[in-house]
């Protein structure tokens, strides 16, 4: 995952909607530069997974994330004149039977009817669905789909987005095809668009473009999907958290340390032996005894962070590595343009 945040990274991006994760279970995983929220199997299988993640700047405006299951989850964040809701889906392949796909559909449904009306609202993820250029869904799709012809899941899709009064907004920007497949064949000959975005009609406009990143390395067979948006996200300040410290007790191995410490402690409790405290309870000559020792022990062995740096796993070795490896999937996409 280490890969795929450095790389989201450096490309700027704020929120990502995330599929085949792999990961069983629901929770968050921290990373450097974003928090991530996935939601997998519940019988600890390896398989399937979506999530989101999210720049840490970002994750005061965090209102609701739900994990579904491995297939879907829904994140609502706060925004700056509307709230934003986004479901991240991974929908049943193409060849999965009737019954999966229509269980996938009535889940995706259930979660879509829950979500605040006035609220932005977008379906993003691997839908496994081609969208064709037929006429009469025109108003839904746009014009610009890389395919001619619908497949089965492109018309569930279709039909979900018409019920739910959305449309289809990746395949309405014109670009050329190569900037249009999201998924590449193990042999490099066929590539679909099965990746898809999803907004409700009311807010269609607040979408500026929807492109897919050929460049971007994420150790997957699908490509990133780029989606630019106008909506704000209300950002608030973060308070910085004070990084508590302790004493340095291995630092008590050193004798003349040692020594030093216990003529200033002697030195401390004489003064306070002079010090009329008759009117004091013993709660509070408790706390100044408690606070002289803790004062004097601190400026004699000096404080010491409780929070030190450990070293990422993945290295620049790590990252020299993938840079290769990305490099040579520019040249070899380089010379397989269409």
């Amino acid at each position: 995952m280490n890969v795929v945040t450095n790389e989201l990274n450096k490309l700027n991006m704020d929120i990502i909607a995330l599929q085949e994760t792999r990961w069983p279970g629901s929770g968050k995983q921290v990373t450097r530069d974003y928090e991530i929220y996935y939601s997998g199997t519940s019988d600890n299988r390896f398989y399937g997974g979506v999530g989101f993640a999210v720049k840490r700047k970002y994750l005061d405006n965090i209102l609701k994330f739900e994990a579904i299951d491995e297939r879907l989850c829904y994140l609502r964040l706060k925004g700056r004149f509307k709230n934003i809701s986004m479901i991240s889906m991974y929908a049943p392949t193409e060849e999965s039977d009737d019954e999966r796909k229509e269980l996938f559909y009535t889940k995706l449904d259930n979660l879509f009817q829950r979500i605040p009306n006035y609220d932005c609202k977008f379906i993003i993820g691997d839908a496994n669905a081609k969208i064709g250029k037929e006429n009469r869904w025109k108003p839904i799709i746009g014009s610009e789909s890389l395919h001619s012809t619908s497949n089965d899941n492109g018309l569930r899709l279709i039909t979900f987005a018409t019920a739910g009064d959305l449309c289809i907004a990746s395949t309405t920007f014109p670009h050329k095809n190569i900037h249009k497949g999201t998924w590449l064949s193990p042999d490099g000959r066929t590539t679909n668009q099965i990746d898809h975005v999803l907004i409700d009609k009311r807010h269609r406009k607040v979408i500026e473009d929807v492109r897919t990143l050929r460049s971007a390395e994420c150790g997957s067979d699908h490509y990133l999907v780029l989606f630019k948006v106008k909506q704000r996200i209300s950002t608030s300040r973060r308070e910085k958290h004070k990084v508590q410290k302790k004493i340095c007790f291995e630092k008590l191995k050193e004798s003349e340390l040692l020594e030093t410490l216990r003529t200033e402690l002697n030195n401390q409790f004489n003064l306070l032996e002079n010090i009329n405290n008759e009117n004091e309870t013993i709660e509070q000559q408790w706390s100044t005894f408690k606070n002289v020792i803790k004062e004097t022990t601190n400026n004699v062995l000096e404080n010491s962070p409780i929070q030190r740096e450990k070293k990422p796993w993945f290295d620049r070795e790590c990252e020299e590595s993938m840079e290769k490896r990305k490099d040579a999937k520019q040249k070899w996409l380089a010379g397989n343009i269409d």
